[in-house]
């Protein structure tokens, strides 16, 4: 097995995963088969849990197959996958295939004629999306009602369609809308995992650039790039959804994937984007909603603001609304508002957005680092009911078994202990990047 100097370690030269990658049918078999996936679990949930009481749905999120398939196992791993990974979910979302089989409908019929306007290429209906289903865990329980999360996945493949029919753009859903986008995009920059090129010189050379050629477009397999990202001048955060069909389309087999090495173009880290920040604005305050939670003498202090306003508004305002809006917007801006002041006494003379900017791409390793060890505590104490959602999917049986005492709950796959070090060992491992960061030492954080 060959490497190139681009890359630690090239998967396209491992024979057998290059003979996967570079087949006709990937990545859109297996794109299929999770939407056949996504299909059953909507099918699973719908109606279920709606109506129940609170303190049995905490148990019902985890014996219905549909909850505990989205919020204990995929988005965890989302959040791990991101930073291990990169992009790599991205290769098989099945929101990709409906976004493109609807876009080149649009097409065929004259409907995708829209541009996507200047605010939804920058993100921000992204972070909308995001944070109206951030906002609806807290407040409706998305959750942990199955319905609720058939009818957001159910929501989120319409969204797809539709924006594919009407936006000229390919991969439109993923560009402006996906409630994924910002979270690989910024967890991902902390990857090693890329696709780039494997020598530049070749590139330079090339007069036909067949992986960014816009007649390669409507091609099936081996179309140029739909994110419209030149390959051979690959930096971190710039819509690459590794689909891997520039390798495919590329003359001169000169585009790799696999553990980039440090000199990687792939590997530039340039500044967040706007969007980027704000999502690392309202994920700070959720993590340390999450870690202040765990601990129960310092749980009192961080909700003490929120129940005073609860007692100021009066039983007019949920409780619901106002929690969620303190840890989801409250505290962000009471802390990142001391971050911003502590710069500027400091002696920043940039403007509030720019070192808001700058604070984020320093900060968003420490937030990754957070995440991970909330995902790998949720995965570790939710996995034990895969084997009781897998033999009853409705899970609304079991629920009532594990609620009644007649069943014991099932407990922790691993102790404690061993993911509490985990989640040390990634928060030393990302808070040192981010360190070698500031200092200048590395291209990446």
């Amino acid at each position: 097995m060959k490497n190139d100097a681009a890359f630690k370690l090239d998967l396209f030269r491992v024979p057998v995963l290059g003979r996967i990658f570079f087949h006709p049918a990937f990545p859109l078999l297996a794109q299929t088969a999770v939407l056949a996936v996504f299909g059953f679990l909507v099918a699973n949930g719908w109606g279920v849990g709606v109506g129940e009481k609170p303190a049995f749905l905490k148990i019902l999120r985890k014996t219905n197959t549909t909850t505990l398939t989205v919020w204990g196992v995929w988005w965890p791993l989302m959040v791990l996958g991101a930073i291990l990974l990169g992009r790599a979910w991205c290769m098989i979302c099945p929101m990709e295939l409906v976004n493109n089989i609807f876009h080149r409908l649009g097409l065929r019929l004259g409907t995708a004629r829209l541009r996507l306007w200047r605010p939804l290429q920058l993100g921000f209906a992204v972070l909308l999306v995001y944070v109206t289903l951030q906002l609806l865990v807290g407040v409706v329980s998305l959750h942990r009602v199955p319905a609720y999360t058939a009818v957001m996945m159910l929501s989120l493949l319409a969204l797809a369609a539709l924006s594919g029919l009407l936006f000229r753009e390919d991969r439109s859903f993923c560009k402006a809308f996906c409630p994924a986008n910002l979270l690989l995009s910024v967890y991902g920059r902390l990857s090693r995992v890329e696709i780039d090129v494997r020598d530049p010189s070749v590139c330079e050379k090339c007069t036909t650039r067949d992986c960014f050629r816009p007649d390669r477009l409507d091609h099936w397999t081996a179309r140029s790039c739909p994110s419209r990202v030149k390959v051979f001048d690959r930096r971190k955060g710039d819509a690459c959804v590794l689909c891997l069909e520039c390798a495919k389309a590329c003359p001169n087999d000169n585009i790799g994937y696999g553990i980039a090495a440090g000199g990687a173009r792939s590997l530039r880290t340039p500044e967040l984007t706007t969007a980027e920040a704000l999502f690392v604005f309202f994920v700070s305050g959720f993590i340390t909603h999450e870690l202040f939670t765990e601990i129960g003498k310092l749980e009192w202090i961080y909700h003490w603001p929120a129940k005073r306003i609860q007692e100021f508004l009066g039983s007019g305002v949920s409780w619901g609304w106002i929690h969620t809006g303190w840890y989801l917007i409250g505290f962000p801006l009471v802390l990142w508002s001391v971050i911003l002041l502590g710069a500027r006494v400091l002696g920043a003379k940039e403007s509030i957005g720019t070192i808001f900017r700058k604070a984020a791409t320093a900060a968003f390793p420490l937030v990754a680092a957070a995440h991970a060890a909330k995902a790998l505590a949720k995965i570790n104490s939710w996995s034990g009911f895969i084997p009781v959602s897998l033999s009853d999917p409705n899970g609304v049986p079991a629920a009532h078994e594990f609620f009644s005492k007649i069943q014991p709950a099932p407990g922790l796959i691993i102790p404690f202990t061993v993911v509490s070090v985990l989640g040390i060992a990634i928060a030393a491992t990302l808070t040192y990047r981010t360190w070698s960061s500031l200092r200048g030492e590395g291209q990446a954080p």
